[in-house]
């Protein structure tokens, strides 16, 4: 008996759930090694299982022949093929498997009650099937009495102005790629790519949003495949994959198969024009790993599934983003003994459309130009040639470590939302690339209410400090604490700065904390508790998004490691676990994890001497009760040495400096609020006194 993983089953209920709930069509987005034919299976024996009728379309042979098998094998069910080459249909069977093609104006199976479209991205836009549609549902899809269920791996239309809202009205999302490789149900996915192998120049785009037919040609010439020969020979000296290489046209896959052939490889093409038996044997030979590499023409996309293929070349330059994950998708289900897959890109294409397992935003609607829509920056390892995001500090597959890239900050439209005369708009630019010009520079920026006045003779309203330096956005308290450390390490360690550090924190982020606080208040409009202990716990979850967490707190640490090996770790760990989330989401924790790590080297490379000496010192002006000297002592070390000594010092050592600083070393014990840090932000504020 087949048995649903649990997601698999969770894709089934909500499917059913719409449909209790009066909708007609849905679509269900379930990637490569989700499991689809599993989960159309299940829902066609449900619906027979209740006495009612499947039509089932697909448009590959080998869907049917899948289908067939799998119906029978887990179900039971002995199904009805409509397809020009299996004589006459049973329409009186309740499950019609169909081709697609093959029901262009032919009388189609009566009483049918769910219609389900395989590849529903690219059918459902077929007028065919359209038009039974229009059969079932005599013209008015919305009172049907047939339900329509779509299944996609690739639910993107390459023209941004095409969608499936008229199509479908609700969409189930299966996991996605990385989630499936973090659970087990497909490979790790290894990406090499090429950028300067093609004039790109030359590309055209068609009305269909794809590149010319002509325009890929001209690219994807000999010297092209001289150049992918070379190259797979330099990565895949010994043959040792089995490789699926994607051409544009048969011209090239004959050309690149025959240099193949001659470097050695044993190679075979299979194109849309390959008699069907001579298709199957080599399928076989590839299965038996008697052909290594299979080069094909638009053939393998959709419906091909060969697990033990470990290896894919992209062989030509592609605008759509479906048939670019499709083609990598032939690579990435698993099997016994393989390791990951290589997908090899020539092309330019990762560039252009992103990292084939990154999580694109899917939507029934044609598609925004949204920043979770566009592909997410790579770089090239130096250590092992592999494509990774580009933001992040440690390569994921061979553990090289990048040095961290210092940048200038690129100002962002800010909050400021008041109408102002020309004058105010002079001033408002004044202040804010006074602002951005000192952040950028790494100055301090405690004399900016000084500066604008000696300018225009007033101070500047609060309102206008607003987002002025990091723009309005969520994911506001990652900005939080880059913004804590630029000012922690510009301020003077003597000057009174704990008022201008809170004040500076609540300007910058005064909407965004606002717009916390009305969450908060919502979240807890249910909650038993009283209107002051609602005011008292959300006051708590400011303070804590408002405040300096030092840098093994960022990675999950309780203190700080005792080795940079941990710290690696952590942040693999936790770049993988926010790979799964939206790209915004993702780019945003990248930040702050970079940021981290960053601190943590720093931290490490420290002279262990003049950091234990330093520390010597600060701990005999404490117990002296010279709070001065160790003020001193302070302000001799760096930003993240002032970090490591405060973490190093007692919990006593902390809280008598912690008086000093708040001036209550000569009052009453019974009146001293104890604290509870564990960061070296006390180091940098004094209380005036």
């Amino acid at each position: 008996m087949f048995q649903l993983r649990d997601y698999q089953t969770e894709v089934i209920e909500k499917t059913y759930n719409f449909f209790k709930l009066g909708l007609k069509s849905v679509l269900i987005y379930a990637p490569t090694g989700a499991g689809k034919t599993a989960i159309a299976s299940q829902v066609i024996a449900d619906t027979v299982g209740q006495g009612k009728r499947v039509l089932f379309i697909v448009h590959r042979t080998k869907l049917v022949r899948q289908t067939q098998d799998t119906l029978r094998k887990f179900h039971g069910i002995d199904c009805s093929v409509i397809w020009a080459d299996k004589g006459k249909p049973d329409y009186s069977k309740p499950v019609q498997v169909a081709m697609l093609q093959s029901l262009h104006r032919r009388e189609l199976p009566p009483d049918i009650d769910l219609v389900i479209l395989d590849e529903a991205h690219t059918s459902s836009h077929y007028l065919t099937y359209q038009r039974i549609l229009n059969e079932y549902s005599r013209g008015i899809w919305s009172l049907s009495k047939t339900l329509a269920l779509g299944l996609s791996a690739t639910p993107w239309r390459t023209k941004r102005q095409e969608g499936y809202c008229h199509l479908f009205q609700a969409i189930v999302h299966a996991p996605y790629p990385q989630q499936l490789i973090d659970l087990g149900h497909l490979s790790r996915a290894r990406q090499f790519g090429y950028s300067t192998l093609i004039d790109e120049s030359k590309l055209e785009v068609s009305s269909t949003g794809e590149f010319t037919e002509e325009s890929v040609s001209a690219v994807c010439d000999e010297s092209l495949n001289l150049e992918i020969v070379k190259k797979y020979a330099e990565r895949v000296p010994n043959g040792d994959r089995k490789t699926l290489a994607f051409c544009a046209n048969v011209k090239q896959a004959e050309d690149l198969t025959l240099k193949l052939k001659v470097s050695g490889y044993v190679a075979e093409i299979i194109t849309g024009q390959t008699p069907e038996h001579v298709r199957e044997d080599i399928f076989d030979k590839f299965t038996k790993g008697e052909i290594r590499v299979l080069v094909s023409v638009a053939v393998l996309c959709e419906g091909f599934d060969e697990p033990s293929a470990d290896c894919v070349l992209i062989c030509r330059p592609v605008k759509s983003r479906a048939l670019f994950i499709q083609m990598c998708g032939r690579g990435l289900r698993i099997a016994n003994g393989k390791e990951d897959c290589w997908i090899i890109d020539y092309c330019g294409n990762i560039k252009r459309i992103g990292l084939p397992t990154q999580r694109f935003s899917i939507s029934l609607c044609p598609a925004p130009k949204d920043d979770d829509d566009q592909p997410i920056a790579t770089k090239t390892c130096p250590s092992c040639g592999q494509e990774i995001y580009a933001f992040l500090m440690i390569c994921p597959h061979c553990g090289h470590v990048f040095e961290p890239e210092k940048k200038d900050f690129v100002p962002r439209k800010g909050k400021l939302e008041e109408i102002l005369s020309p004058d105010q708009r002079k001033h408002f630019k004044f202040l804010k690339e006074l602002i951005v010009e000192l952040y950028n520079k790494q100055s301090p920026n405690t004399e900016i209410d000084l500066a604008f006045l000696q300018k225009w003779g007033y101070l500047p309203p609060e309102d206008w400090h607003d987002s002025i330096l990091f723009g309005d956005k969520h994911g506001w308290e990652v900005d939080v604490q880059i913004y804590y450390r630029y000012l922690l390490e510009t301020l003077p360690t003597a000057s009174d700065n704990r008022e201008w550090i809170k004040t500076s924190i609540r300007r910058e982020f005064k909407s965004a904390i606002a717009w916390a606080e009305e969450n908060f208040y919502n979240a807890a409009g249910g909650s038993s508790l009283s209107p002051d202990e609602i005011k008292d716990t959300i006051n708590k979850r400011i303070k804590e998004l408002i405040s300096y967490k030092p840098w093994w707190k960022l990675l999950g640490f309780s203190q700080e490691p005792e080795d940079l090996s941990a710290v690696y770790s952590a942040y693999r760990r936790h770049m993988g676990e926010a790979e799964t989330s939206k790209r915004s989401v993702f780019e945003r924790r990248a930040k702050l994890y970079n940021l981290a790590l960053e601190q943590s080297v720093a931290r490490f490379s420290l002279n262990p001497r003049i950091l234990l000496l330093t520390l010597s010192a600060i701990k005999k002006s404490i117990a002296a009760q010279d709070f001065e000297a160790a003020e001193e002592h302070v302000g001799s070390v760096t930003a993240i040495a002032k970090e490591a000594i405060w973490a190093m010092l007692t919990n006593e050592e902390r809280f008598d400096f912690a008086r000093y600083r708040r001036g209550e070393l000569n009052k009453p014990a019974s009146t001293i609020k104890p604290i509870h840090t564990q960061h070296g932000a006390n180091f940098y504020h004094k209380s005036s006194r």
